[in-house]
């Protein structure tokens, strides 16, 4: 359950690290320049619209950290399951009303 938990964090954290960095304004991008230099907020805008930034950087972002959490955690999926949980979905199976045919 703390593998999953740890998980879950990192994958966040690396999520909003990409997100601080995709963010960040870049003279190059119209409509930034003039934010940069006069400190006026850039426009706003979805980043994950088609039109928004380039495709395959977002799509090499995506695939790089898969990999690197497969890398991480891969055998994770590999290890038993602990004998306490097992107990409890056992019972919680045996508190389960039975299924109804539709």
């Amino acid at each position: 359950m703390w593998i999953s938990v740890i998980a879950i964090t990192l994958a966040i954290a690396a999520g909003c690290c990409i997100a601080a960095i995709i963010m960040q304004p870049r003279p190059d991008r119209p409509g930034q320049a003039a934010a940069v230099t006069t400190g006026t907020p850039p426009r706003s805008r979805n980043l994950w619209q088609e039109d928004a930034g380039e495709p395959a950087v977002r799509q090499a972002v995506r695939t790089s950290i898969g990999e690197h959490l497969r890398q991480l955690y891969g055998d994770v999926s590999h290890e038993p399951i602990p004998a306490h949980l097992l107990a409890l979905v056992r019972r919680l199976d045996d508190l389960a009303p039975p299924a109804v045919p539709i």
